[in-house]
């Protein structure tokens, strides 16, 4: 269950529509949050002298944390209703994905949480190396937040994943939330080879669902379209789902998301928040 989340920002608009969003969901489920900053040494202590390294690094330490509590206060501000959780603020150094990677392993978060626009460079949901990085490197389930999108809740949770196989931790995670929100989940089959998955595949699946799982809330939808891409795009914009989650190496079908050629396709499915699931 989801007991720790962490938040990384850079303090850009997008970071903390990330923020508002994670503190949100740990109300909701309860959830303790740390907040964390990554500064990259090389950008202001490359041509340093060693005696004033520790100096100036008080002084950006202490910037950091200025800058994390006005981002909390604003919160606040945002949301002047909702009790507020205990919020821990985090700063490290050194290569931002790693940085974030290590910081989540250090303090056994369950979840990590990230905007879809971040830091420096990144252009949009999967092209910027930082965050791409945390897709391919992230052992912890990753969410990755659209700047524009607010949160109302989790009522509905999509997994897109291919009948023919099935994840018992990811699902375990996706079911465990479900209860914990009163959320529905959708199960869909994104078939990432040509044809579809024959009808007593898709019997045997959703029979090995409901023995593990049971069958409460639980839906399955069959995706058609030219592409996996176009039919999870279809079904995005017709869905009333409020969260995606995904394999990053299921069957390679991040890696066709992650190809340059659909990158229009992306900023569409990026509407929505998109929990990553490490293989």
């Amino acid at each position: 269950m989801l007991s720790h989340i962490l938040v990384a920002t850079d303090f850009s608009e997008n970071a903390h529509n990330a923020l508002r969003y994670a503190v949100q969901l740990a109300v909701d489920v309860k959830a303790k949050l740390t907040l964390l900053h990554v500064t990259e040494p090389e950008a202001f202590l490359a041509q340093t002298p060693g005696d004033l390294m520790d100096q100036i690094w008080k002084e950006v330490e202490a910037g950091v944390m200025k800058e994390m509590e006005h981002a909390l206060q604003k919160i606040r501000e945002e949301l002047p209703d909702l009790e507020m959780p205990g919020v821990r603020k985090e700063m490290r150094s050194g290569l931002v994905a790693d940085a974030i990677l290590m910081a989540a392993d250090d303090l056994q978060a369950d979840l990590i949480v990230a905007g879809s626009h971040g830091y420096a460079g990144i252009k949009d949901l999967f092209f910027g190396n930082h965050t791409a990085s945390l897709v391919s490197k992230s052992e912890r389930p990753l969410l990755i937040v659209p700047g524009t999108y607010s949160y109302q809740g989790i009522r509905k949770m999509a997994y897109a994943i291919d009948f023919r196989s099935i994840d018992d931790t990811a699902l375990q995670t996706l079911v465990e939330l479900k209860e914990e929100l009163g959320s529905t989940l959708e199960i869909v089959h994104v078939d990432v080879e040509e044809g579809k998955a024959a009808p007593a595949e898709l019997e045997n699946f959703t029979k090995l669902v409901q023995r593990l799982f049971g069958q409460a809330h639980i839906r399955y939808e069959f995706l058609e379209g030219e592409s996996p891409v176009a039919a999870l795009i279809g079904y995005m914009e017709r869905s009333d789902a409020d969260l995606l989650a995904m394999k990053h190496r299921h069957r390679h079908f991040l890696g066709l998301i992650l190809g340059r050629s659909v990158s229009k396709d992306l900023l569409k499915v990026a509407s929505l928040p998109i929990l990553v699931f490490e293989s």
